[in-house]
Formats: C-alpha cells, sequence, structure tokens
C-alpha cells in the first residue's frame, strides 16, 4: 500500500474528479471552452470539498504545457510543480498567517513580474486554534470553539505591548476556519495549546509562527509580576543566605533544554529569627507558593542541633531575570556571583534586608559612648567578589576594607566598616530593617522606626508577560475545524496562558491593499480566494469576484468514492462499513478518506466490518437513534435513557451525539413535510422505508418541538454544564411533547 495519505494520494487533478460539484464541473468547463476566465474567484463552501484542489486544477489546466484539452496532463514540468506546490508561479499563501501589510506589499510586487515557466500566474489565498484551546476572559478559561459557535462577546485578557499592561478587551470576530494539523505545545507553565503550525506566538523578538519554533524556545505566557520592594527584597537575601535554582533537568521533559525559565527559591534561619523569615515569606507570598519546614539541624561536627526554619518556593517564570543576574551558570554547578550589574539594583531596601541576613554590629564603648562597627559575613563570596562589593560600598559613601581570616583549613573573608560609616549605614537602613532583627541596631539613639507599610503588598495580584521555554511540540493530526478570534486594540490574548496574536482576517491596511490588488491586477495573473466563512471578506472583494459555491458532498457519492479507493488499494471491505464512514464525515472528501485510512490502519489485513468501524470512528450505528424515538415515542424512559447511557459508556463523543439527534429530527422532519421530494436528498431505500414509518408517528410540530428542545440542551452542553444529564433531560421532555400532542389528537 502507498505510504501517501489516500487524502493526498486521491486528490483531484482534473475536473472530473470533483466529487459532488456539479454545477462548480460544469461552470468552469464552460469557462476554459469559451476562454472567458475571471482575473479572481471566491471558492466558498466546508472543508474538505475541493476548493484548493480546485485553484491547483485551474492552474494546471490553463498552464499545462500539452494544452490540447481541458485535462491537465498532470505529466508535464508545469502540472507536477504546481499539483506538488512548489511552482514559482502559483503562489498558495495561508492568508491566516500573511496577515499584514508587508505581506500583501511583497505579494504584490511579486505578481508584477513576469510568469517563469507558466503562461498565466496564479495566487490561491487559504485560510486556526483547535477548538479545544481555552481562551483566558474576565469570567475565566472558555474553550474557544464555545466562544466562536455560539458568538459569545466576552471580554478577554488582552496584553498591551506599550504599557506591559494586561487589560480585559471585547472579542470583535469570531472565525471558524478550515481544517489544518494541529499541535499541542506545552511550555513549562501548566497549560496546553493546541494550534495549527500557522498560529503566531508572542516571543522576545516579535510575533513568530509555530512552524519557526522548537522545543526550547522562548514564548510569552501571563504571570505574575514582581514589584519594586519584592525585587529588592530578594536581591537582598541573595546577598544573604537565600538560593535560587532552576527548574531541574531530570524531568523527561525537560530532556535537551539547557535553560528552563523557571526558577525556585530557598531561605533558612535559625530560631533567633523565625519571625524575620516569616516577615520576609509574608512579603513575597502574592507571588509565590511556599513550602515551609521546621527542623533540627547542626552546621559544624560537635556543635549543639537548634531548631532552623526553611521556605522554598514552587518554580516561577518571573525569577528567570533575577536568576540571570545572580548566577553564574555557565559551570557544571551553578553558583551565585557577584557583579556590578545586580550590586547596582540593590537600593536602601535590599541593603537592610542584607543586613538582617548576613550582617552583624560590634559596640565600641568610647567617651562619646557606644560606637557601631557594621561587618559583613560575605565568606560565601571569592575575594575577587568581596572586592566588587567593597568598592560598591564606597561609591555609596561607606568606608569598608576586607578582613581575612582562616576556618577549618580554608581562607574566608569579611567586610567591616569604619564607625563613621557604620553610623551612616544604620542610619540609612534603619526605616526599612524589621523589628525582629532592630536588635542588631538597638543601641543607637535617635533613629527611624521601622516603615512597616512600605511592605505592605497589595492584595490585588499584578500580572504582566513572562519568559518561558516550550518543553513539547507534538502533532494532534488534522482537525476538521479551526478556530480564532479577533480582539479590540491589542490584537492579542492568551490561550492557556500563553500570548497568541489574532490571525485570521487581513489588518485593515493589508485589506486596502489586498483590495486594490485584486480589482486592477496585472493581465496575466488570477486570484482564487478559498474560505470557509465568505461573510468574513469585504463586501468589495466580492463584488471584483467571481463566486463558486461548494456544496456538501452526499453520503451516497462518498461512499462510491470509498469503494474505488478500496479497489484501487485492494482493501476488503462490507458495504455497511463504507457507508457508516461516509455519513460520519460530515459532507467532507477529506474527513471521508482520513476516516478510511483510520480504519484500515485499525483493522490491518482484515475486512473492514460495520461492528470495528463504528468502534473505531466513535460512531452511532442510525438504528439506535431509531430506538431512541421509538422508545419516546412509547413513553419508555428507561429504554431510552439506557440507550443514551450506552452509547456513553462505549466512549462516544458528545458532539457525535447530539450530531446525531438533530440529523434524525431533522430527517423526520424532511419525511412529514417534503414526502413528494425526498428522492432529491440522497436516501438508500431502507432508509426510506425506515424513516416513513417513524415520521408517521410524530406530527411535524412534535418534531419541531423536540428540535427546540435538542438547542436548549445543546446550548447548555457548550457552556460546559453536564453533557449526559441535558441529553437525559432532552429526553423526559420529549416524552412530555409527544404524550401532550397525543392528548390534544385524542380531544380533536
Amino acid at each position: 500500500m502507498n505510504s501517501d495519505s489516500f487524502a493526498a494520494k486521491y486528490r483531484p487533478r482534473k475536473l472530473d474528479d470533483l466529487i459532488g460539484q456539479h454545477v462548480i464541473v460544469r461552470t468552469l468547463k464552460n469557462s476554459f471552452i469559451a476562454k472567458k476566465l475571471h482575473h479572481a474567484y471566491i471558492l466558498e463552501g466546508i472543508h474538505g470539498t475541493g476548493k484548493t484542489s480546485t485553484g491547483r486544477i485551474m492552474a494546471a489546466t490553463e498552464n499545462c504545457l500539452d494544452g490540447s484539452t481541458l485535462e491537465p496532463c498532470g505529466k508535464c514540468t508545469n502540472c507536477i510543480q504546481i499539483f506538488n506546490g512548489t511552482s514559482v508561479d502559483v503562489r498558495e499563501i495561508d492568508a491566516a498567517s500573511n496577515r499584514g501589510i508587508d505581506d500583501i506589499r511583497e505579494l504584490k510586487k511579486e505578481i508584477y513580474f513576469a510568469p517563469i515557466s507558466c503562461k498565466t500566474k496564479y495566487v490561491v489565498l487559504d485560510e486556526c486554534l483547535d477548538k479545544n484551546s481555552r481562551v483566558e476572559t474576565s469570567v475565566g478559561l472558555i474553550p474557544i470553539g464555545v466562544i466562536v459557535n455560539n458568538k459569545l462577546t466576552v471580554d478577554v485578557k488582552s496584553y498591551n505591548h506599550t504599557t506591559g499592561v494586561i487589560e480585559n478587551k471585547p472579542v470583535t470576530g469570531w472565525f471558524k476556519n478550515s481544517g489544518k494539523e494541529c499541535f499541542k505545545v506545552k511550555s513549562e507553565g501548566k497549560g496546553i495549546t493546541y494550534c495549527s503550525d500557522g498560529h503566531l506566538f508572542a516571543t522576545p523578538t516579535g510575533y513568530k509562527k509555530l512552524k519557526e519554533l522548537s522545543v526550547g524556545d522562548i514564548i510569552y505566557r501571563r504571570g505574575k509580576k514582581i514589584s519594586y520592594v519584592q525585587e529588592q527584597v530578594i536581591l537582598g537575601s541573595l546577598l544573604g543566605d537565600m538560593s535560587i535554582q532552576r527548574n531541574k533537568s531530570l524531568n523527561p521533559i525537560y530532556n535537551g533544554i539547557k535553560k528552563a525559565c523557571r526558577c525556585r527559591i530557598r531561605m533558612i534561619h535559625g530560631e533567633k529569627q523565625f519571625d524575620y523569615i516569616d516577615f520576609k515569606r509574608d512579603v513575597l507570598k502574592s507571588i509565590f507558593e511556599f513550602n515551609k519546614r521546621d527542623f533540627m539541624h547542626s552546621e559544624f561536627v560537635g556543635r549543639i542541633t537548634k531548631p532552623m526554619r526553611s521556605y522554598s518556593s514552587k518554580t516561577a517564570s518571573c525569577l528567570s531575570e533575577i536568576f540571570n543576574i545572580v548566577m553564574d551558570d555557565t559551570i557544571s554547578s551553578p553558583r551565585k556571583k557577584v557583579t556590578r550589574k545586580w550590586l547596582d539594583k540593590i537600593d536602601y531596601i535590599g541593603m537592610a534586608i542584607w543586613f538582617g541576613d548576613d550582617g552583624s554590629t560590634s559596640w565600641h564603648n568610647t567617651k562619646e559612648g557606644m560606637k557601631p562597627s557594621v561587618n559583613f559575613h560575605t565568606q560565601c563570596f571569592t575575594r575577587y567578589e568581596n572586592e566588587i562589593i567593597c568598592d560598591w560600598l564606597k561609591e555609596k559613601g561607606y568606608n569598608n576594607k576586607i578582613y581575612e581570616y582562616a576556618k577549618q583549613g580554608r581562607n574566608y573573608c569579611q567586610i567591616g566598616f569604619d564607625v563613621d560609616s557604620s553610623i551612616k549605614f544604620i542610619k540609612d537602613i534603619s526605616p526599612y530593617l524589621h523589628q525582629s532583627v532592630r536588635y542588631k541596631i538597638d543601641k543607637m539613639d535617635n533613629l527611624e522606626n521601622f516603615n512597616e507599610s512600605i511592605f505592605k503588598i497589595d492584595n490585588e495580584i499584578m500580572e504582566s508577560v513572562v519568559e518561558e521555554v516550550i518543553t513539547e511540540i507534538k502533532s494532534i493530526g488534522y482537525k476538521n475545524v479551526t478556530y480564532d478570534i479577533e480582539v479590540k486594540d491589542n490584537n492579542n490574548y492568551f490561550v492557556s496562558g500563553s500570548l497568541v496574536h489574532n490571525c485570521h482576517s487581513l489588518t485593515g491596511q493589508a485589506a486596502e491593499a489586498a483590495l486594490k490588488m485584486i480589482e486592477e491586477p496585472p493581465p496575466n495573473v488570477r486570484f482564487i480566494l478559498s474560505t470557509t466563512e465568505p461573510q468574513s471578506l469585504k463586501p468589495t472583494i466580492h463584488s471584483r469576484c467571481i463566486h463558486l459555491s461548494f456544496c456538501k458532498v452526499g453520503w451516497l457519492d462518498l461512499s462510491a468514492h470509498l469503494k474505488q479507493v478500496c479497489e484501487l488499494e485492494k482493501i476488503d471491505f462490507d458495504e455497511d462499513a463504507l457507508n457508516l464512514i461516509a455519513k460520519n464525515s460530515s459532507g467532507s472528501v477529506r474527513n471521508c478518506l482520513q476516516n478510511l485510512e483510520t480504519v484500515v490502519a485499525f483493522m490491518g489485513k482484515d475486512k473492514i466490518i460495520l461492528g470495528e468501524t463504528s468502534k473505531v470512528l466513535g460512531a452511532v450505528d442510525e438504528s439506535v437513534y431509531f430506538e431512541i424515538f421509538d422508545a419516546i415515542n412509547n413513553a419508555k424512559a428507561h429504554d431510552a435513557i439506557k440507550l443514551l447511557d450506552g452509547m456513553f459508556l462505549t466512549g462516544k463523543q458528545i458532539a457525535t451525539v447530539i450530531n446525531g439527534f438533530s440529523n434524525h429530527l431533522r430527517n423526520l422532519l424532511l419525511f412529514r413535510t417534503c414526502v413528494k421530494a425526498i428522492d432529491e436528498y440522497g436516501f438508500a431505500e431502507d432508509e426510506i422505508k425506515k424513516f416513513s414509518f417513524q415520521a408517521s408517528q410524530f406530527s411535524p410540530l412534535v418534531i419541531a418541538r423536540l428540535l427546540n428542545l435538542l438547542i436548549d440542551a445543546q446550548f447548555a452542553i457548550n457552556t460546559n454544564l453536564n453533557a449526559q444529564i441535558y441529553l437525559e433531560k432532552f429526553i423526559f421532555e420529549s416524552i412530555i411533547e409527544v404524550i401532550k400532542d397525543k392528548k390534544e389528537k385524542s380531544k380533536k
């Protein structure tokens, strides 16, 4: 069997290959015969019906080097390159990604150059999130499929790149796009984004398509913002007893990622400073969740153990910048490394925190009273780093020098101030030194009291964007429909925490430029606009194009096509199984072939049969719906609920079940109201008998009421309420409606 997918292998190569599009085939054939092709076409219709293929067929028909018939030969250089998508004269552009004025200007330049190998240039504009991607709104996370399908007018969280503030902005456009291959994108945070490879992610160097990104690259995600005071507490503590580390690379998802963005901090103090460490925790708790641990510890052998307390934060991306400043991670075991960049960020608040951690004061009794001598215990830093600290302190006005001493065979450093500098330093930091460590300065008079208000962090968490590393990009297969929204002003929004750009409609300037290009193209250029949402195109563009509407392909045509494919691939099949595949393809040829490929992969060399096909596709045998509506008609709620429960127990998807109910009711209504023209709707003979009998049991008015009840149930389900409960409610209400109708008839 050919390794290519069925959808690619059996893609139409001539107009007669288009399935179920007889009107379009005849229109284009006559246009080619009369040599009256228009310069711009809008091909509209659902995904998988042949729109983009038609653009290629038109290009190949007009540019085939054979040129003797209406059928491209498929063998010449032009045909091969056009159908492979490699022709320089046939540009296929994803309008979802190439939407800006610069993209349109570049295209405009290209089309005015003469074709290289073809007679006529073709520009095929094709139209990006999976429906399960959850958009962050002012009322919580909502799947984008729910927002688009219901055109919800919610405010979404959006980032203002100018002010650096996250704002609530209204949704101004809802787009249901053609199907694409979708990918799962995971980053260090908890959120997972599902989107096509053309979707634009915000990065430190601008917006980039997913296909331009790799595992290990950095994207912007929504995160908590460290306040200025919190930053001072962290930077000062890191000069002292606090430690910081990146995410451990032992986790399999970080394999091959050298630098994670998420980091954690840890601080430890002895019993005498329990109140002090609790104070620092309280300042930082609006940003970090901490794990607390009390334990007994002795630093040196022979010493008496003493109580200790530690706080370890959970990882956060907002620490990444601080990590880059204070840590040297070019070595195998990263360590804190003092630099001027680090020290220059510290003010009196940070110095007070550093003093609370590692400072001490020696007092000297003089004629003028008690005089202080401030010391910093900087033994964890090298002599060179101590010299950097000394120079920085001198620039601040504090005269000091380094004292070296030996301990247990190692040399250590300590920084000491002279008396005048010690007095100045204590006065400078006194408003910021917490009450629990003021014992270090309490022998000096006329000091400012601790200013507690400075450290009162507003309860409202400050939000901004933070950098996080992509940890996984994985294909999740082709999705029949993708979604996007348009957001006012900022043109971006957050999907499960990741900042992404609007990527559907052309920007205002680009739309005007595109309009001008389509209105007055060169004589040797044709435009093909392929879209599932023709209403999203400007009316002025509509007025300059020929419209060709692609209809859903009937299941009988799809089933016949599947038989041809199976015969060519030498696949043994049961006709009922192919019918089920065709009926569960939503009128899309591409869906149909992909469903067949899925079933073939499961069955291997075995014959394709109905029961196994139903399991693989998660499809429901239509006979179940006949049984459920028989139970509703006979007021047998238990039987109907049991059948419904059986569908869910066997893993049937809610969308599949709802579509089955709605299609069945629609068919019943057709057999009650359009019986004379029923042959036009493509029913098989056995279906006509079944639907005719069951439809006769219900009045048209009751069927219409049941459809309304189903719509109400579907709306409730779309807003994330319990699906099964609302479908059971639909069954109970349907029974009530049928009973009411029968009572009214009996009265008459």
